[in-house]
């Protein structure tokens, strides 16, 4: 009702009830969206996890930062090496492999190989530059 009262006042303000229609529809839509995650992220916020064999999201929690802690001194020289390794790969710049030919390459003022006594440019080779 209160959308259809503005558009009515709009027409009077000399704009067009349509575009009006259509900005206070979107406007009340994304109100309506913004108020239904705000109502649906404080109700999961309330909640707790149980799983099945009864412990907690905070229990499973406290458990692995328990152990997440523990590192032996191999363990640590080992990752390090590794993220020595992976930055070293990633510094060196590594160099573009060129194509094999088994023809030798005819340059663009090199004869011609049919045997015209044209450059290449001029002969077969025309069609191909552009």
């Amino acid at each position: 009702d209160e959308l259809k009262e503005s558009v009515q006042s709009a027409s009077f303000a000399q704009k067009d009830p349509l575009v009006v229609y259509k900005l206070e529809a979107y406007n009340l839509f994304e109100t309506l969206i913004m108020d239904i995650n705000l109502e649906v992220t404080s109700y999961l916020s309330q909640g707790t996890l149980v799983f099945s064999d009864g412990t907690t999201l905070e229990q499973v929690r406290e458990q692995r930062s328990n152990y997440s802690k523990t590192q032996t001194n191999r363990s640590r020289e080992q990752e390090d090496n590794s993220r020595r390794r992976a930055a070293e790969a990633v510094s060196t710049p590594q160099q573009k492999q060129q194509p094999i030919r088994k023809e030798v390459k005819i340059g663009r003022n090199d004869p011609c190989p049919c045997g015209s006594g044209k450059k290449y440019k001029q002969c077969h080779g025309k069609g191909l530059s552009a």
